[in-house]
């Protein structure tokens, strides 16, 4: 998971990497991704269970780009939900890129 609030240290982003997304960085090197609202928690839950299922399916990694600010409670609470299972299983590889 990346969590991207749109600065490099002390530089925005863009000044420092020429992807369109981060997400696309991933997909360039094999690993397939896709970018999220960040600030959106069901969002950000159904990318990340979807990228675990992805692995736990024996497929490999996956990256997940979160657009958001500084912040890190959103994910906190996505990666409680992932983990507790408390969201019905479903199949969302389909919102994987590959």
């Amino acid at each position: 998971m990346v969590q991207n609030n749109g600065w490099a240290i002390s530089v925005p982003r863009k000044k420092q990497n020429a992807a369109e997304t981060l997400a696309q960085k991933g997909v360039a090197s094999g690993v397939p991704g896709v970018q999220v609202d960040g600030m959106d928690v069901l969002a950000t839950y159904l990318a990340t269970k979807a990228a675990r299922d992805f692995a736990a399916e024996g497929n490999g990694p996956a990256l997940v780009e979160t657009l958001t600010y500084r912040s890190v409670l959103t994910q906190v609470l996505v990666m409680i939900l992932v983990v507790t299972g408390l969201r019905k299983k479903k199949n969302l590889g389909s919102m994987l890129i590959h």
